[in-house]
């Protein structure tokens, strides 16, 4: 039987939520809170579910054996913190459970576990798993003998694997993440699964004059690898791509080599492009390109439109992301980023983000097709920041995200875009706001310089739904929110807030329809009477 050590109605453990990350979606302590929901909202149960031990599972199903029987589970194998002072024997006790579970688990991380304690008893559970995930150095000639995995789908090797054992990878395996420990020669076949669509690989010291060669994976659509040397990536050049590549990412690629080599290219990372001096100083990405993730400085050898004041980029262009990278480029007064011109517009650019590039005083007209504007430079003042662009701002009306992290003073005031549903600013100087929107449902607000929160300087919409404010980082030895004005009143909407203050008394009455308060302060400094006048 289940020992008796471990009650899953008690919420003392990790929650569980979907296979995707997505922080839209709840999350539950225990299986009764979920089912509890579930009732609640008239929802029917969830088809894939993710448990963070394989307690939950053992649990979950002993509370209700039918419930899980049409779900996809996924679980780690390691056991909570502290189990392991029950009993030595306790960990092969759920595992043994577990494996023997008649239910669909076919997703499974620390794989290792099993190899360690039930090698021989668990080959019918590991031929079910379609993905694996290996975290401590294993012998792959011993885990995958007699077919063990043959329907694994995706595997993720985290230690670091010898080139020659490759080809024990299972053929079935179409999306895989490794790191192999290279010889100092060339490699001709690194043995993958020629069925592989995608391909994340850290090669550790392969020599810069051998040529690493993935077109003959002939499916493969998404690739990203690294050359490490030293403990640090470093570009690399010598690379034969397969005609079937949709996506590419590294930190350094040849632009001409992928236009020549991936006709069907649509996304293209890097922060060093190289390009051949052959063909002058400027050159074009490849243009179908819908995604693009390039360090600032290489839009300097990007060709220009006629007039020389924007920039030419693929008119399929949907996500453009412009990271730092060690040119510290700065484009002249009259250059712009987009332009109002018909012939330069993207109208299908959806995604725009600048982290840690300064490089242009002024953006030019952003495109009408935006929906989400991320800015991130948190040292320095942004020249393009000013109030023209903001006032600018206004007039892209399908902007519905707006990100900003970066000192633009003491004082905000501005009416955002029509369609604006999330703000989040980082500003380490803010001390007053006023924002004025219909549409705004989200407002994020970190490392404020707010004191005294009142009427006077701190107006939000009324349309808000979630709250979240702020002060300095608990690493700073600034002050941080010491209390709210007695005038001050939450919007009546907020049905989640969020509040991270240096003390907490003097909290307004909360607003109706509010389900979730989340309070962080400086515990040192709170008194008994902080937490007796909590709003209830």
């Amino acid at each position: 039987g289940v020992p008796p050590t471990y009650n899953w109605n008690e919420p003392s453990f990790g929650g569980f939520g979907s296979l995707q990350v997505d922080n839209s979606k709840p999350e539950f302590s225990c299986f009764i809170e979920l089912t509890d929901f579930l009732e609640q909202n008239h929802l029917p149960f969830p088809k894939h579910i993710y448990f963070p031990f394989p307690t939950d599972v053992v649990f979950a199903y002993r509370t209700n054996p039918r419930i899980l029987q049409d779900c996809v589970i996924e679980t780690d194998l390691h056991l909570p913190f502290g189990f392991d002072a029950d009993s030595p024997d306790l960990e092969q006790s759920y595992l043994l459970i577990l494996i023997s579970l008649p239910l669909k688990i076919r997703r499974v991380a620390y794989c290792e576990v099993l190899h360690e304690s039930l090698h021989e008893s668990s080959a019918p559970f590991t031929k079910k798993l379609s993905s694996a995930h290996f975290y401590t150095t294993c012998r792959l000639d011993t885990i995958f003998e007699d077919d063990r995995y043959q329907n694994l789908v995706n595997l993720n090797l985290t230690f670091q694997i010898s080139h020659e054992v490759t080809k024990l990878i299972p053929r079935s395996v179409k999306t895989l993440n490794c790191n192999i420990l290279c010889p100092e020669f060339q490699v001709d076949d690194f043995g993958f699964p020629s069925g592989l669509k995608s391909l994340n690989v850290l090669l550790f010291n392969y020599p810069e004059q051998c040529w690493a060669c993935f077109n003959d994976l002939e499916h493969l659509s998404n690739l990203l690898f690294e050359n490490i040397k030293n403990e640090k990536r470093v570009p690399y050049y010598n690379v034969r791509f397969p005609k079937s590549l949709k996506s590419v990412k590294s930190t350094g690629l040849d632009v001409e080599a992928i236009k020549n080599q991936c006709p069907n290219l649509t996304s293209f990372e890097c922060s060093i492009a190289r390009h051949a001096e052959r063909h002058g100083n400027s050159f074009n990405f490849p243009e179908k390109l819908t995604n693009l993730r390039v360090g600032g400085g290489t839009l300097a050898n990007i060709e220009k439109y006629e007039n020389g004041s924007s920039i030419k980029f693929p008119k399929s262009l949907q996500a453009l992301h412009l990271v730092r990278d060690s040119q510290n480029v700065q484009f002249g007064e009259s250059e712009t980023l987009f332009s109002n011109k018909e012939e330069s517009m993207l109208q299908n650019l959806k995604i725009l983000s600048i982290n840690y590039f300064d490089g242009f005083s002024r953006l030019g007209p952003l495109p009408q097709s935006l929906t989400q504007l991320t800015i991130n430079l948190p040292s320095q003042r942004m020249e393009m920041l000013n109030s023209d662009f903001f006032d600018n701002l206004k007039s892209v009306t399908s902007l519905q995200l707006l990100r900003i992290y970066c000192p633009l003073g003491a004082n905000f005031d501005y009416e955002l875009p029509p369609k604006l549903q999330l703000l989040e600013f980082i500003n380490p100087e803010l001390s007053k706001i006023s924002l004025r929107s219909k549409s705004l449902k989200q407002l994020n607000l970190y490392q404020t310089k707010f004191s005294v929160v009142s009427p006077e300087n701190f107006q939000v919409p009324d349309s808000l739904v979630e709250l979240k404010l702020h002060g300095p980082s608990f690493l700073s030895d600034e002050g941080g929110i010491q209390s709210f004005a007695k005038s001050s009143v939450f919007p009546q909407k907020l049905q989640r807030l969020e509040l991270g203050c240096d003390a907490m008394h003097k909290i307004p009455i909360l607003p109706p329809n509010l389900k979730t308060l989340d309070i962080t302060c400086q515990v040192a400094r709170a008194k008994q009477y902080d937490f007796d006048n909590l709003p209830t």
